[in-house]
């Protein structure tokens, strides 16, 4: 597009509308300054089989034709957004900024001492033509909010359970916390920042089936059974944002400051560090072991009244499944944005190899006392025998359950205590992999 072309006339024009047409773009490429061939090379280029182009595609186009010193002032970015989550309640449904801006509070004003903050990521519902409920404008909730009560009711849970000694709860929300007018992918061109100042993710899954998660569950990615998770383009793990934003959370460092060479004189890790002591039960045990703890909370948990899930982090071979350049978008030219937040990445991965380390038997099985790590991120220490888990031993699953016990022909069976993510465990007897009757769960943190 032309060098004309003004980027805050294109974004009120478009204030509520996630594509144009033809005509529309013939009448904003006039409106801004644009040649007509110009205009038809930008369309040939980027027009979608219906005919309509992608806001997000002439905004892009757009932004980088600015001079030099525009370009220089869209880089710099705003500060970083949260919604006290009383104030998010008493709202009644999802704000959108920067009608709701009243109800933020910026980073830099909250205490943190006493504060627990949740990046709630999500699908949203009502986000492209064709939608159930679309009316042209997009929305992440259905028309009756049934994904903000979700919200409320998951996050009291957490708030309740992961952080009791917190006095006060911040939310960030992508449509109440970024320009839903301007440019909403550039603005997340912090989302580190923004993920490094959360301290959980959690994630809303309207769901309008009954279903049940299997007795032992292996992969809780493929076994969690709710359409809005898994089934098509639409779904959670299969949006490029989504899972972009899941791989924030599982790689960044938890406590700020970490990966600082100077972290031990570092005020900000510090406070991290005390902050540490105010977290409960599956926070304070994914915060020990450095990692952000991503919450799922469905229509099924709540019809259940139990806790938020807590998920594997997308790492390892659940990255390599859930690569988010692989995922499906509405806006196509995000794919650029989003190659250049994981690039961001590069100095936070840590791939597990997989493979065993430790005593043989003289066909070569494992024999006596190893280690195997494997590809997801679980690990297991302890005894084997010709090739089997079998003795005792320890096995720390990615999502961040252990157990430690007793082995026999690779499952758990025996004597042993199973942690759940969430902090509570499991102390009583196995049997091929299952617990049996004869056992004690518990609810305190070990």
């Amino acid at each position: 597009m032309g060098s004309g072309a003004s980027v805050e006339k294109v974004e009120d024009e478009l204030k509520y509308s996630s594509t144009i047409d033809y005509d529309l773009l013939c009448k904003l490429s006039n409106e801004n300054g644009v040649t007509e061939d110009e205009r038809e090379l930008f369309y040939s280029k980027h027009k979608k089989p219906d005919g309509l182009i992608d806001r997000g595609d002439l905004i892009f186009a757009i932004n980088t034709v600015r001079a030099p010193a525009n370009n220089a002032i869209s880089d710099v970015l705003p500060p970083i957004r949260f919604i006290d989550f009383n104030k998010f309640k008493d709202h009644g449904t999802f704000p959108r900024y920067p009608e709701q801006k009243d109800l933020i509070t910026n980073l830099e004003d909250i205490s943190r001492e006493k504060s627990f903050l949740v990046f709630i990521s999500h699908c949203w519902l009502r986000g492209w033509a064709g939608a159930e409920g679309y009316d042209g404008r997009p929305h992440p909730d259905t028309a009756d909010g049934v994904k903000f009560q979700l919200c409320v009711k998951g996050i009291e849970k957490a708030f309740k359970s992961l952080a009791p000694a917190m006095t006060e709860c911040f939310v960030w929300l992508d449509f109440g916390c970024i320009d839903q007018n301007g440019d909403p992918a550039g603005e997340l061109k912090q989302l580190d920042q923004i993920v490094a100042s959360s301290d959980c993710i959690f994630t809303p899954i309207h769901d309008t089936e009954v279903w049940e998660l299997p007795r032992v569950v292996k992969d809780m990615y493929a076994e969690y059974k709710a359409k809005l998770w898994l089934d098509g383009p639409h779904a959670y793990i299969n949006r490029g944002w989504c899972r972009v934003e899941m791989m924030y959370a599982a790689t960044i460092p938890l406590l700020q400051g970490d990966n600082d060479e100077n972290s031990s004189n570092n005020k900000n890790l510090l406070i991290e560090k005390q902050r540490l002591r105010n977290f409960s039960a599956g926070l304070h045990f994914h915060a020990s072991n450095g990692r952000r703890p991503h919450l799922l909370f469905g229509t099924n948990e709540m019809r259940r009244n139990t806790d938020p899930i807590i998920l594997p982090p997308l790492q390892n071979s659940y990255f390599t499944h859930y690569n988010p350049l692989d995922g499906s978008l509405s806006v196509e030219s995000d794919r650029q944005h989003i190659s250049t937040l994981i690039a961001k990445l590069e100095p936070y991965i840590k791939k597990q190899q997989e493979g065993y380390k430790g005593q043989t038997n003289s066909q070569g099985q494992y024999h006596g006392k190893g280690e195997y790590r494997f590809a997801s991120g679980d690990v297991y220490r302890g005894e084997w025998s010709n090739g089997l888990k079998q003795g005792q031993g320890m096995y720390r699953f990615a999502s961040g359950a252990v157990y430690v016990g007793h082995f026999m022909l690779n499952k758990m069976d025996g004597h042993g205590v199973y942690t759940f993510a969430s902090g509570v465990y499991y102390d009583g007897e196995f049997k091929e992999g299952k617990k049996t009757r004869h056992g004690d769960v518990l609810l305190q943190q070990r």
